[in-house]
């Protein structure tokens, strides 16, 4: 045997089976690695997968919270033609005013799908923010559910693939979405005794408590986001102004209908409706039908207004004839010389007194302006209590050019002119004083010409104020209670002198027509209040005062001279006041 050569033959058998063993090593290793590297690549592909699934149901959600339509419609596979006006017809239907749908989870896989929540605000129903209910129960707030839809692939992207459901999971084919609403009953205007104002006043009903009717769309907007067109609700007046205490909380159910039909096939959640509330106002009958009966048979336009002098509440508010303006409350009219009374006040408080000697001359003359007494009378030299009473003109621009500047306008804000908001709920005035530009103006001003305006409204007002010593912002409603009313009180000593000035009116002077009626004293001041371009001008009839608690002004459109025409009505409605 020859051994070497067999000993290098087993020599190269081992090294052999090394190599092997050694490629049989090296396979394995690469093996390995090439497994680790498939592994890897797949964890990568699923993580684009998962990231292109989100962006895609991301994608759809936001656009469909956003109400896009072409949006959300591109993020559908094959999406039906009518799509986009199916999206926009659910909407349209519920009543959509917001939305949002959010993602709430994600599965991957073969079969990739993602889930939602929606919370939904739907006009008319929801109001306050709540948690959605089950089907059937009682929804509190935005509409609240949950849904989800499937993805496929397309490319290297994901798409949503339609169908019904993705909409709502109780929604199927040949079916949609839609809100059915249910109004409450409504709330009564009433009158201070409990009684509905309508039917028992026509003069209340139309030019205060207002009409009730189906609201335009322009309506519906300007009441509020629990009202839509076609609701039955005010449309002007405190009917509009108190519509939520009236209406309370629409209600009704959120539903699958059949599509063709528009029959119900399930209700997916309901807003059960609140009945409105009444609201209550300060209007006492009684007295409305005291002021009634004494414009009654003036043949003119004219105005009555009755305020509680302790609380600045309105007792009556009358107009002549009752349909049409409601010129008690919402017109302006230059008030005269029942102005005086505020440039009287502005007097005192500069330091006049009722004894304060006033020269009353037929006329007087202004930066070359002259201004006559009426039917040119002249008393010489009299005391500002006897110029008040006789409402002398003249004495009072006299009276008005000795005093600081500013002073009238000063007094007028203390009895509320110059209020920036209306002085009622409704649409309504009270008295506008413009900084005079020069001393024709302030004179005119004086004596409630030039550019002062006032309702009568405001004028009853200012005699309440005389009354109580506070000149209040009146008010008709009394519950719901109302706030952020204003309030003046007048400087100590002033009411009690002007009061006794206006008992001197009643009783010595241009008011008498007022004097010795039922109920007790009378304190007033009338007014006669030029207006257009006639000559000479025409007048309108004024006459404010109070007896006891009760306020009042009596306004005679295009009257004459409120002596004449606005006192007499002053006494009767205080007669029938008493009978």
């Amino acid at each position: 045997m020859n051994w070497p050569v067999l000993m290098q033959g087993r020599r190269r058998k081992r090294s052999r089976a090394k190599w092997v063993a050694g490629g049989t090593a090296l396979v394995v290793v690469v093996a390995g690695a090439g497994a680790g590297g498939f592994v890897i690549h797949q964890q990568r592909q699923h993580a684009a997968a998962v990231r292109a699934e989100r962006q895609a149901a991301s994608a759809f959600l936001q656009a469909w919270s956003r109400g896009d339509d072409p949006a959300q419609v591109a993020a559908v596979a094959a999406p039906p033609a009518d799509l986009a006006a199916t999206l926009a017809g659910t909407r349209t239907r519920l009543g959509v005013t917001a939305a949002a749908y959010t993602l709430t989870g994600l599965r991957a896989g073969s079969h990739p799908s993602f889930s939602y929540h929606a919370a939904v605000t739907v006009a008319g129903l929801t109001t306050t923010p709540g948690v959605g209910a089950a089907a059937g129960q009682q929804e509190t707030g935005p509409w609240q559910y949950d849904g989800s839809a499937a993805l496929v692939r397309q490319g290297s992207r994901y798409l949503v693939a339609w169908a019904p459901e993705v909409l709502h999971p109780a929604l199927h084919a040949g079916q949609q979405l839609a809100r059915v609403r249910t109004l409450g009953t409504r709330g009564q205007v009433l009158l201070a005794d409990g009684r509905p104002v309508r039917g028992n006043d026509a003069d209340l009903s139309a030019n205060l408590v207002g009409s009730v009717g189906p609201l335009a769309a322009a309506q519906a907007t300007a009441a509020g986001s629990r009202f839509l067109a076609g609701d039955v609700a005010g449309q002007n007046g405190l009917e509009r102004a108190y519509n939520d205490t009236l209406a309370g909380q629409p209600g009704g159910d959120i539903e699958v209908q059949d599509a063709k039909t528009g029959k119900r096939v399930q209700v997916l959640s309901t807003y059960t409706p609140t009945n409105g509330t009444n609201v209550t106002l300060s209007l006492d009958l009684r007295t409305q039908q005291a002021g009634e009966a004494a414009l009654a048979n003036l043949g003119k336009n004219s105005a009555l207004v009755a305020i509680d002098t302790n609380t600045g509440q309105v007792k009556a508010l009358v107009n002549a004839p009752p349909a049409g303006v409601g010129r008690a409350a919402n017109s302006y009219y230059p008030p005269g010389s029942t102005f005086k009374t505020i440039t009287l006040t502005a007097a005192l408080l500069a330091g006049k007194t009722p004894e304060t000697p006033l020269n009353c001359t037929p006329t007087v003359t202004v930066d070359g302006r002259s201004f006559a007494n009426a039917e040119a009378e002249a008393f010489g030299t009299i005391s500002l209590r006897d110029a008040y009473a006789r409402s002398c003109n003249t004495a009072f621009i006299n009276l008005e050019q000795s005093l600081p500047a500013g002073a009238v306008q000063q007094a007028a804000e203390l009895f509320g002119f110059n209020l920036k908001t209306d002085p009622l709920p409704i649409a309504s005035k009270g008295g506008s004083y413009p900084a005079t530009t020069g001393p024709v103006e302030a004179a005119a001003a004086a004596i409630g010409q030039a550019k002062v305006q006032a309702s009568p409204l405001q004028m009853a007002s200012v005699a309440a104020a005389v009354a109580s010593g506070t000149w209040r912002q009146p008010s008709v409603v009394t519950a719901p209670a109302p706030t952020g009313l204003v309030s003046h009180p007048l400087p100590a000593g002033v009411a009690p002198t002007v009061a006794s000035l206006m008992r001197s009116v009643v009783t010595d002077g241009t008011g008498t027509a007022a004097n010795n009626v039922p109920g007790g004293p009378v304190q007033g001041k009338t007014g006669t209040a030029e207006y257009g371009t006639a000559n000479p001008p025409r007048t309108h009839a004024w006459f404010i005062g109070f007896q006891g608690a009760t306020a009042f002004c009596v306004f005679v459109e295009d009257g004459g001279f409120g002596a004449a025409t606005a006192a007499p009505a002053a006494a009767r409605f205080l007669t029938n006041l008493a009978g």
